[in-house]
């Protein structure tokens, strides 16, 4: 999604020493049986740290747009978790290295590494992460803000668009990141989408039911 931020070495076979070489990787095993300095040979693997941001915070004014409708606020809150499951499958399967940020009655922080096997342990918390009445941002702004200098790139799962989200998003941008913001939200937000730092798409909660977030 945007530079390489980290690395790790995969063995990818044994090689003749030749000066210079670490004597870590010496291979004595190798070396023994074939009477001359052998050495593992590894291959630096370069991948993207993104951070996932779920926002769990429904107020009393996201309850109040729906006095007097057929659905209400559970519905986006429970579409924001599913397009956020949706985003870690996705980065599951690539070069990424995932760190997942919610915020209900604490923060839940979970670092879900590169492959598809650490994506059961994401959707276990998701599964557990409530709506929160009061603003969660006060917790997890300064958690990813710690860690901005090792992410490359933030997806944030909101459920509005006003001061507190926006700040969290230009703070991100600011730092380097490259910042797409996902806005679950049936209606006009709470201020308007201006935000020229990064990406922000709205997204109504039928279109996530109905699957239609495929090419998001």
């Amino acid at each position: 999604m945007t530079s390489d931020i980290g690395e790790s070495p995969e063995y990818i076979g044994n090689r003749e020493y030749v000066a210079g070489d670490s004597a870590r990787r010496i291979d004595y095993r190798s070396w023994a049986r074939l009477g001359r300095p052998i050495v593992r040979e590894y291959q630096e693997e370069y991948y993207c740290r993104v951070a996932l941001v779920l926002d769990t915070f429904v107020d009393a004014r996201s309850k109040r747009r729906f006095a007097n409708a057929s659905r209400d606020v559970d519905c986006e809150f429970e579409a924001a978790v599913s397009l956020s499951a949706s985003i870690a499958d996705a980065l599951s399967r690539g070069e990424y290295l995932l760190d997942l940020f919610a915020a209900g009655p604490e923060l839940y922080v979970f670092r879900a590494g590169r492959h598809t096997a650490h994506l059961e342990n994401v959707l276990e918390i998701l599964a557990c992460v409530d709506a929160c009445p009061k603003n969660p941002f006060e917790k997890v702004s300064p958690a990813i803000s710690e860690e901005l200098n090792n992410i490359s790139t933030v997806i944030g799962v909101f459920l509005d668009w006003d001061a507190s989200r926006a700040q969290l998003a230009r703070t991100a941008a600011e730092r380097g990141c490259r910042v797409v913001i996902y806005v679950v939200r049936d209606g006009e937000t709470s201020e308007p989408i201006e935000f020229d730092e990064g990406r922000v798409i709205q997204i109504q909660t039928d279109a996530i039911r109905s699957g239609g977030i495929e090419s998001l």
